[in-house]
């Protein structure tokens, strides 16, 4: 987040500090519903060519198959990750992680691939900057399959880069604790995966 502020030298900004309660007169405050399916494409392609010209990146040719892990994270991870990993070494993926990588390696890192695949979640909006009618492998859970609140916005972005989304449907590892089932680690199922590599991987 301070990457991107970082970009608009201008603007006037204000950090509240921690434990303190504002009392504020005039409000005026946008909202980004939750679940929202809305993505608008025109809003996708000047916020994909503005960050490219604020950070200098030239659009790739690049070939990578690029593995986003949730492997640092404390939720929504593969169960069966190492066993994952095994199948996409020989299929040339690389494995990366999200969390440590500045805003502008997140982009260069998507510029480059050519196949990207991923649980669903935030990490996913550096979708943007993949290379146009690149492909998605999303693993999600498979409750959203009843869960009228997830419209698949992930596929919309890849719809305005002409890609190819290919969604797999995963086993969730319940957890009552939670308090949400997008939150709950998945199993993909080795075989429907190296099917979907072997059909859909560019």
């Amino acid at each position: 987040m301070n990457e991107t502020l970082a970009l608009f030298p201008n603007l006037e900004r204000i950090e509240i500090p921690n434990d303190v309660h504002l009392f504020v007169n005039h409000l005026v405050m946008p909202e980004v519903k939750p679940w929202t399916p809305m993505v608008i494409p025109e809003h996708v392609v000047k916020v994909r060519e503005f960050l490219f010209s604020q950070f200098n990146i030239q659009k790739s040719s690049g070939s990578n198959r690029t593995y986003i892990s949730r492997s640092d994270a404390k939720y929504k991870k593969l169960v069966n990750e190492d066993e994952i990993a095994e199948l996409l070494e020989r299929y040339q993926f690389d494995r990366v992680t999200m969390s440590e990588r500045s805003l502008k390696n997140q982009i260069e890192l998507m510029n480059d691939s050519k196949c990207v695949m991923a649980i669903t979640g935030a990490s996913m909006a550096n979708l943007l900057f993949i290379q146009e009618g690149a492909t998605l492998i999303d693993l999600t859970n498979n409750m959203y399959l009843t869960d009228r609140k997830y419209k698949f916005h992930f596929k919309k972005i890849i719809d305005i880069l002409k890609g190819n989304y290919i969604v797999q449907f995963c086993e969730p590892k319940i957890d009552k604790n939670l308090p949400d089932i997008a939150m709950y680690d998945i199993h993909a199922d080795l075989r429907e995966l190296e099917h979907n590599l072997n059909f859909y991987t560019p």
